[in-house]
């Protein structure tokens, strides 16, 4: 006979009742007892019972704190199934764990229903017996899912599976079940389509939804990339006017223009509404996995949508000309203030100059020139060593614009740019051309190309037939001429080009000198010889080839000299003429036993 259960009541927040399932075997009667924890305890461990309550005339007898209670055939053998043989297992199912003849209690426990799910430490989901046909359909349809070929690959039983972490796009694919027969069809052969609702014409919060959308297309170019549409998912009525209480939220579906899937968002109107805007409207996607989340203001959720990426270079500049043509606007360069003018002019022209000294008929001596880097730069025949800046021309075509382009580009182009120069020959000819640009200032950035052998004899090193200084007035004085110049770089050259050595074919080489000389030993002899023309400078940067402690030993001791070049003491501990001397003074020996 059967008995009512007797339920001690829930007394705290929070608390839930489980199953203590007995052991046994499948042919023994089913018994298990009822006791209440707390979800938040450490101790509490349990598994869900995900199931159909099914016919519930459908009935069977199980055990339960000492009394045969009646219960549905599908939670039996759902027990009867996950009941194992030696140890108790505990257990959460609603129709036992739930007092259903106290309603209070009842509608409370439905309402926690997916944090119990949550607090799990597994779900079990029961379909039935395998001789059931709809069992047999589920099971079935789970294994063609979770195999490897189907749902990672291209049809629409993968692209749906892949939403499991997802469960905003999911929610609305649940809303709008794709039919059986295409679901193993490709994205090239089926779109998944949303269910098409009634309109709503008189949906407020919907048309202040879309307006603002459109706004943020037109601020944002990254966000109007995103091709954002809105529309109803349910018909549920209108929050706004707020004249039906009953009905706190409605579902929207935002759908991105390069994905297939929607995601269902739920909107509400902020606590004290008192009108209808995008920062009263909060916003939050659909999550019945991991609970609900906090609302946030409209215009902040779809700003959190934007993504960066492909945002730079060729896929920039067309996403720009796109969003441009989309919103009726030129953005003529002419109605730019100057500045920005200049800034985006010297990206046009590249940022990098390779100036050369030319002659001109018209007057006498060399000219000046920008140059188009077909004489100014690397030879060409140095396979080993890359190009030291940009290998592009710079393009001069903007300059044939207009008349006041060409004026402000000219000035772009002299003072914004670097000054590139392949070795010092370059630099040499136009630092001594008689006819340079004078109305700008153009020599404030320099870059200087050199391999060792150009190092030394620019800044006036011989090493015939000892290493020496000569009593030529080196080349490299020609730096302290030019009263412009805030930032220099030095390149170094590869050691691995032969004629870059000084000494690669020098007749009378020293026995102590190498065919292959320690490159970064020359590169410090000729930073120690370089120092008296380089100390002026308030920016020297060393790149190239060139050993990382010789690179910061070096710029630290030219910053420092540079900023302490008015006072008597100098921090970097450093003498390079003592060390000058030094180093000149150790070769003269060796000179006179040769």
């Amino acid at each position: 006979m059967h008995e009512a259960l007797q339920y001690e009541p829930l007394s705290r927040d929070r608390t839930i009742r489980v199953i203590d399932l007995a052991p046994g075997t499948w042919d023994e009667p089913v018994t298990c007892s009822l006791r209440i924890v707390h979800v938040d305890d450490d101790d509490t461990r349990y598994e869900a019972i995900s199931y159909a309550w099914g016919d519930l005339n459908d009935r069977k007898t199980v055990v339960c704190n000492g009394h045969v209670v009646s219960t549905t055939r599908s939670l039996f053998e759902a027990l009867q199934r996950f009941r194992c043989a030696d140890t108790t297992r505990t257990l959460w199912a609603d129709e036992l764990c739930i007092n259903q003849a106290d309603n209070e209690e009842r509608a409370m426990q439905v309402q926690r229903t997916v944090f119990i799910y949550a607090s799990a430490v597994r779900v079990l989901v029961w379909l039935q017996h395998e001789d059931d046909q709809y069992s047999r359909v589920a099971i079935r349809f789970l294994d063609q899912m979770y195999r490897s070929d189907d749902y990672v690959d291209d049809k629409l039983i993968g692209r749906i599976y892949r939403l499991r972490h997802d469960p905003s796009r999911m929610f609305s694919v649940c809303l709008s079940p794709p039919p059986s027969s295409k679901l193993y069809l490709t994205s090239d052969q089926y779109k998944w389509k949303m269910r098409v609702l009634p309109p709503q014409k008189n949906d407020q919060m919907l048309q202040v939804i879309k307006k603002t959308i459109a706004e943020l297309n037109k601020q944002y170019m990254l966000f109007w990339r995103i091709g954002l549409e809105v529309s109803h998912l349910t018909m549920s009525p209108p929050l706004w006017p707020r004249h039906l209480e009953e009905y706190s939220t409605k579902l929207y579906a935002f759908k991105e223009k390069d994905r297939e899937f929607p995601m269902a968002v739920e909107a509400t109107l902020s606590r004290g509404c008192r009108r209808l805007t995008a920062e009263t409207i909060l916003v939050r996607e659909k999550d019945d996995m991991n609970g609900p989340k906090p609302g946030m203001p409209l215009k902040t959720w779809l700003l959190f949508l934007v993504n960066s990426r492909d945002s730079l270079g060729e896929a920039g500049w067309q996403l720009q000309r796109g969003w441009w043509a989309s919103n009726d606007q030129d953005f003529s360069i002419m109605t730019l203030p100057a500045e920005i003018r200049c800034e985006i002019l010297q990206q046009i022209l590249g940022g990098n100059i390779y100036p050369v000294a030319r002659e001109n008929p018209n007057v006498s001596g060399p000219v000046v020139f920008l140059g188009a880097k077909s004489g100014n730069m690397p030879v060409s025949h140095w396979p080993e060593v890359p190009p030291a800046s940009r290998p592009d021309p710079p393009n001069y075509a903007i300059l044939r614009a207009s008349k006041q382009i060409y004026g402000e580009g000219l000035k772009a182009a002299w003072e914004g740019t670097t000054k590139h120069f392949a070795d010092g020959l370059w630099l040499e000819k136009v630092l001594e051309a008689p006819i340079a640009p004078s109305n700008y200032r153009w020599l404030t950035h320099i870059q200087l190309s050199l391999s060792t052998k150009e190092c030394f004899r620019f800044f006036g090193i011989d090493i015939h037939p000892v290493l020496r200084l000569p009593p030529l007035v080196p080349k490299a004085r020609l730096l302290q001429g030019i009263a412009t110049l805030n930032n220099l770089e030095i390149v170094f050259g590869s050691p691995y080009v032969p004629y870059s050595n000084p000494w690669f074919s020098f007749p009378n080489r020293p026995p102590t000198i190498m065919k292959y000389p320690c490159h970064k030993t020359m590169v410090e002899w000729a930073l120690i010889f370089a120092f008296p023309y380089l100390k002026h400078i308030p920016n020297v940067r060393l790149a190239g080839c060139i050993k990382t402690c010789t690179k910061s030993k070096w710029e630290h001791i030219l910053s420092n000299e540079y900023y302490l070049r008015k006072e008597s003491f100098k921090t970097h501990g450093y003498d390079p003429a003592m060390e000058a001397y030094e180093l000149l003074e150790e070769q003269r020996p060796m000179h006179r036993q040769v």
